[in-house]
């Protein structure tokens, strides 16, 4: 038995030397009678594994104590049903490449070691088929083995001149310029050095990333260390971490900060236009698992302000939206330092029917102002959906009351959108809401609480009022009011001798407005003060942006002075004439045409019983 061993044992030895030796030969005869042009058999070769058609207008290869590879002209065609524009074009690749390697690459699939590889003119182009298959998948069953272990070593590699215009599956097209690129290592086992200049969507960008080892790359399933600064004029992106799959830039984990004068250059990058005045700083935890983006426990300065975030992003599958959630917690935010926003009106109202993205957001902050507005302790929520967007609610102290908006957006028929507003305030200063409103002071004082319930369908933002239909019910309960006013509105002759002082005391204050396709009659209209009361009715046209409303004082209310002439206010509504009236308001009150809520809410005011 042992000799049986034995002479096994020698076969074995005998044949390995045999493979050596024809190893041997073959090496030395391709040395012999190198180089070779192998452009028409490997173009061929590679149009059967890859199932696309391949071009290559020359391939010499030189073997050597280095082989050598010089190729041109490859070309990489699209799936079928694709754009007619190649998968991948290069224009000239040289390579060095250590022989022993090469070998062991052909032989059992291990990563061959370029010595030196240089990439001139490289364009790829990324997009969906038909089916919905990606371009960058080969061959019938798309990518199979560890595309990491088959990755070569490249101990000194360049690249200029490339490109890559990556169609997403939300029809979105994003173009990475590929400027000069390197990667070097002194060995398999020393760490990578790689550097990067280009542009992103023509944001210029330059990137460096110290990157663990070509060994350490090459083992499946491990974490990949990655040190990766990025910066385009003076924005910085930082992250230190780990990728599992960094060849599809998959199974990320690690923190990422980023600082910036501004998030122009970011909202470029995103291929979102706009500006803002708004330095920006950010660190937090950013991972990725497949098609779930986190960026986590996010705390940072905005405008020099503290806030915190959490954000989540799905990306969606072929015609598909990506999905964002966001919750979000700002100290200060001022939007007059937002640029680009359309604050004419001619927004369109509808909403896309297929967005990009769906957003579910939350949104809190101290204090917000735009110019003149100003609000604390805001609390929103935000949906963005197919077709719809919503706020439900929005609350905030607003006026110095405590103010709640429910508002839904959603598309109606042809280019139109239907807006609905659920609103109300309560507690608010007239004085700031007539100093919002741009109707100047006020000689009143009090607490007044406002409901809307209104509806309209349009196709710009400026057209939605002149379609709204639904109404406006104004309350006061309490406070005071100038007695001059209530004495030049019942037309007292006391005037004449003495101007009043002083202020009388409001019992109650209702003002309901009905509106039906932007046509709105006021009634009733009533003021009950301790010095008289004051009744009006009259109609609001927003198409024409005209009022006509008349008042009077009820005479059994005012002093014995008093005439209690009516007064018509009629014109266009920046610039209405006041003229004497022949008729009075009726003193009745219908509130029969309001919402049931809004019925309810004005009934608790006693100015609604005559």
């Amino acid at each position: 038995m042992k000799l049986f061993q034995r002479q096994r044992c020698g076969q074995l030895v005998y044949g390995f030397g045999l493979v050596i030796l024809f190893a041997a030969l073959g090496v030395a005869a391709l040395v012999t009678y190198g180089p070779f042009d192998l452009a028409e058999r490997v173009a061929a070769h590679e149009a059967r594994v890859l199932d696309r058609s391949v071009t290559i207008g020359s391939l010499r290869v030189r073997f050597g104590t280095t082989v050598t590879v010089a190729l041109a002209d490859l070309t990489i065609g699209n799936l079928p049903g694709g754009d007619p524009q190649p998968f991948l074009k290069l224009g000239k690749l040289d390579a060095e490449i250590a022989p022993w390697s090469l070998i062991g690459w052909m032989l059992f699939g291990h990563s061959a070691t370029v010595r030196h590889l240089s990439v001139e003119g490289i364009e790829v182009r990324m997009e969906h088929a038909a089916d919905g298959r990606p371009n960058w998948h080969f061959g019938a069953g798309g990518p199979r083995g560890n595309p990491r272990g088959g990755f070569p070593t490249l101990l000194d590699a360049h690249l200029t001149g490339g490109s890559v215009a990556l169609h997403t599956s939300g029809g979105r097209l994003l173009q990475i310029r590929l400027d000069a690129v390197t990667l070097a290592a002194a060995g398999p086992d020393q760490p990578v050095t790689l550097g990067a200049t280009g542009a992103y969507n023509d944001a210029p960008i330059r990137l460096d990333a110290p990157l663990g080892s070509f060994d350490q790359f090459h083992a499946a399933g491990t974490p990949f260390p990655a040190v990766v600064h990025m910066a385009s004029g003076d924005t910085q992106l930082d992250f230190t971490g780990t990728l599992t799959k960094p060849l599809a830039a998959d199974g990320i984990a690690g923190q990422l900060a980023i600082k910036a004068s501004s998030p122009d250059r970011l909202l470029a990058i995103a291929g979102v236009g706009g500006h803002a005045a708004m330095p920006l700083t950010l660190a937090g935890t950013l991972t990725r698992d497949d098609a779930l983006w986190k960026l986590g426990s996010v705390k940072g300065m905005l405008s020099n302000e503290p806030y915190r975030m959490d954000a989540q992003l799905t990306e969606g599958g072929r015609h598909a939206p990506d999905a964002i959630t966001l919750d979000a917690d700002f100290t200060v935010l001022d939007l007059s330092k937002l640029g680009g926003q359309d604050k004419s009106g001619q927004t369109l109202l509808r909403i896309d029917d297929a967005p990009g993205t769906l957003l579910d957001a939350h949104i809190a902050a101290k204090a917000i102002s735009d110019g003149e507005l100003k609000a604390e302790d805001v609390d929103l929520k935000a949906k963005l959906a197919p077709g719809a967007f919503s706020l439900e609610p929005l609350t905030m102290r607003f006026a110095g009351g405590i103010a709640r908006l429910d508002l839904s957006i959603k598309n109606a028929v042809g280019e139109a959108a239907t807006a609905r507003l659920d609103g109300s305030i309560a507690g608010a200063d007239p004085v700031q809401l007539s100093r919002l409103l741009g109707l100047g002071a006020l000689p009143i004082a009090g607490l007044v609480d406002l409901r809307a319930d209104l509806a309209g369908t349009a196709v710009k933002v400026d057209d939605t009022g002149r379609s709204a239909s639904g109404g406006l019910v104004l309350s006061m309960q309490g406070g005071t009011i100038a007695r001059d006013l209530v004495e030049q509105a019942s037309t007292d002759m006391r005037r004449l001798f003495r101007k009043p002082e002083g202020t009388g005391q409001i019992q109650c204050l209702l003002g309901v407005m009905d509106l039906h396709a932007g046509l709105g009659r006021l009634a009733p209209l009533r003021l009950r003060t301790s010095d008289g009361t004051l009744l009006g009715e009259g109609t609001l046209d927003l198409h024409r942006d005209t009022i006509d409303i008349t008042f009077a004082t009820e005479s059994s209310t005012t002093s014995s002075f008093a005439l209690d002439v009516p007064v018509r206010l009629a014109g266009p509504l920046q610039d209405p004439h006041v003229l004497p009236s022949v008729s009075r308001p009726s003193p009745g009150a219908d509130l029969g045409t309001l919402s049931p809520a809004l019925q309810e809410f004005a009934r608790g005011n006693p100015c609604a019983a005559r």
